[in-house]
């Protein structure tokens, strides 16, 4: 549901979406995205009462992306066209080779190579996915086995897939969901997502108990959310 308000002179718009949670937050997201996530319960106009107290720090925030000038990214999916990987950029190498029946993807001497029959781009995407998903795939599952030793609960399943406004998520039945796209991130930061879920096999929620656990493991976690805020737009192809 989207929803504005007026403040001053400046017209406040956000996306409200209510779910089964105790408290109402408020998300920012570059380039100039507000999302309030509320309980259940709360009307309306109690949820613009809320948020029009945070009005300056919304505005604000706003205007620091502004500044930035974060931008979704636009692909091209041409040679020299730089992929993130774990955080460092790879340019796009492009080779044709009418000899193959479908493209693959690889990382090779720093360049992110696509050996393809055919440069259509809707084929070159498909498969450029298709690589991140495994590495991806790969990856999370090794740093789960490396903070295992912090939980005393396991995943029943882990699986990566396409998640569009998370980057992981818990399920009831202890299932862990990743977005593939975390693999562009740094280590650093791909573990955080990883230690997020896997700590809500222990607390189904946001809670002090929750956050207090992932401090534990990772004492410095949100600097390596931060840098997720801020580079989210260009973990796309």
């Amino acid at each position: 549901m989207n929803v504005s308000f007026l403040y001053g002179d400046q017209t406040i718009r956000f996306e409200l979406i209510y779910s089964r949670r105790k408290t109402l937050g408020i998300q920012i997201e570059p380039p100039d995205k507000v999302i309030v996530k509320s309980p259940f319960g709360l009307s309306t106009d109690q949820v613009c009462a809320i948020v029009q107290k945070r009005a300056a720090w919304i505005i604000k925030k706003l205007a620091s992306f502004r500044a930035m000038n974060i931008q979704p990214v636009q692909r091209s999916l041409i040679n020299g066209e730089l992929y993130l990987y774990l955080g460092k950029e790879y340019p796009l190498q492009i080779i044709i080779d009418k000899s193959v029946a479908k493209p693959s993807v690889d990382l090779f001497q720093d360049r992110l190579v696509v050996i393809t029959p055919t440069i259509e781009k809707t084929m070159l995407q498909k498969a450029l996915i298709a690589w991140y998903k495994v590495a991806a795939a790969t990856l999370i599952e090794e740093r789960i086995r490396v903070y295992a030793h912090c939980f005393s609960l396991s995943p029943v399943e882990v699986k990566v897939k396409e998640q569009k406004r998370r980057w992981g998520s818990c399920t009831a039945q202890n299932h862990l969901l990743f977005n593939w796209r975390i693999v562009m991130a740094p280590l650093a930061v791909l573990d955080y997502v990883v230690v997020h879920e896997m700590s809500h096999l222990v607390h189904k929620n946001h809670g002090k108990d929750y956050w207090n656990l992932v401090a534990s493991i990772l004492p410095d976690f949100k600097k390596r959310k931060e840098w997720l805020k801020y580079n989210a737009l260009r973990m796309e192809i």
